[in-house]
């Protein structure tokens, strides 16, 4: 009796030592059996089955778990435990998945890359969540948009296979495509036969190109004078016109020779005797002859 009551002390000292030893390990290597965590409350409008004790996810890394799901008027308010090494930042994304199809939902939280961290002693914001009704609906919208879709697929298809059938429409498709190919042929034949004279017109076409272009080079110059000459010819005229043009207005105000000639009747009439007694003369000169007399005094 005495020697068991022994054997049962020494295992529970070298249970105690090994207990001992290892929480002592753990104790300088900074090891803890439980994480640090702080809380955070996510609202959401439909958590999808989601339980209390279900796993938190930080990109796709076990990081928590849901301890708390409260009903409220308006959202579904749900706490969770999360390491303490989970920075939570401006652009996060907080939703609820099904990791497989038979396992539970889960909290899945991307903690986003850009920004500062968020007040994570406020409410956060959660992603509306894909159920399976969710995906049935769109399965069935989905079904129904193709059902549509194929539907007009046969229908174009009954109208195509209506006018191909028949055989009026048959024959005049089998003669379009025949001209088409005779078409063609007769296209790379007449190429084939008058390959050398198209090379010809090309090269011929090339010369002259490069000799219009030599000339303009060419003429440049000459080009460049004669339209200094035009200019200055430009010049001209504007003098002119202006001449022309003080000249008038000095015979419209009876200016100078001209203007005094057109605007002082007297002169105009001893101008219109002086010429009568010319013409007089000029005919006794023919009629007579020319007589000199000369008086001196």
């Amino acid at each position: 009796m005495d020697s068991r009551a022994t054997e049962i002390k020494v295992g529970l000292a070298v249970l105690a030592a090994f207990a001992v030893l290892v929480v002592g390990i753990m104790w300088g290597k900074g090891i803890k059996l439980r994480a640090e965590r702080y809380p955070i409350e996510v609202h959401f409008q439909n958590i999808v089955g989601l339980e209390n004790g279900a796993l938190v996810l930080v990109n796709g890394v076990p990081k928590g778990k849901v301890t708390r799901v409260t009903l409220a008027p308006d959202h579904v308010a749900v706490r969770c435990l999360v390491d303490n090494d989970v920075r939570i930042l401006n652009d996060y994304r907080i939703t609820i998945e099904t990791v497989q199809l038979m396992s539970g939902a889960v909290i899945s939280i991307y903690p986003g890359t850009e920004g500062h961290p968020v007040d994570t002693n406020l409410p956060l914001r959660g992603l509306p969540s894909m159920g399976i009704s969710e995906v049935v609906g769109l399965i069935d919208e989905f079904s129904e948009d193709f059902r549509k879709v194929l539907t007009n697929l046969n229908s174009v298809l009954l109208h195509l296979d209506g006018i191909v059938g028949d055989s009026a429409n048959q024959l005049h498709i089998s003669r379009s495509l025949a001209n088409l190919d005779q078409g063609s042929r007769d296209a790379a034949g007449w190429i084939t036969e008058n390959r050398e004279s198209l090379n010809r017109s090309i090269s011929h076409l090339e010369g002259t190109l490069s000799s219009l272009d030599a000339v303009v080079k060419t003429s440049e110059s000459k080009i460049g004078q004669s339209l200094a000459h035009f200019d200055s010819a430009s010049g001209q005229l504007q003098t002119v016109a202006t001449d022309l043009h003080l000249l008038i207005s000095d015979l419209r105000q009876g200016e100078g020779t001209l203007g005094r000639l057109a605007t002082d009747p007297e002169l105009y009439d001893r101008l219109n005797s002086t010429v009568a007694n010319l013409d007089s003369l000029i005919q006794r000169i023919r009629q007579r002859g020319l007589t000199t007399r000369i008086v001196l005094f």
